[in-house]
C-alpha cells in the first residue's frame, strides 16, 4: 500500500456517500465490481483491490482481482 491515504472523518462520510449512491447507478456485476476496485485503489491509495464473491450452490468464494498499475 504505497500511497495510501488516512482520510478524517468528514472526508471518509463523503466519500462512502459519493461511494453509495455511484454503486446505485450501476446495472451489472462486473459494473460494481469495476467500481469498487476503481475507488479502493484510486481514491484510498492502494496498489490493488480483491473481490470475492460467492456461490451459494457450491458454497464456494470465486476470487475476482482488479489491479492497477
Amino acid at each position: 500500500m504505497t500511497g495510501q491515504r488516512i482520510l478524517d472523518p468528514e472526508e471518509l462520510l463523503k466519500l462512502l456517500n459519493s461511494f453509495a449512491i455511484d454503486l446505485l447507478q450501476q446495472s451489472t456485476v462486473d459494473d460494481i465490481l469495476w467500481l469498487i476496485a476503481d475507488r479502493v485503489i484510486a481514491q484510498l491509495g492502494f496498489d490493488d483491490c480483491v473481490v470475492y464473491l460467492i456461490d451459494p450452490t457450491k458454497n464456494i468464494l470465486i476470487l475476482c482481482t482488479f489491479l492497477k498499475n
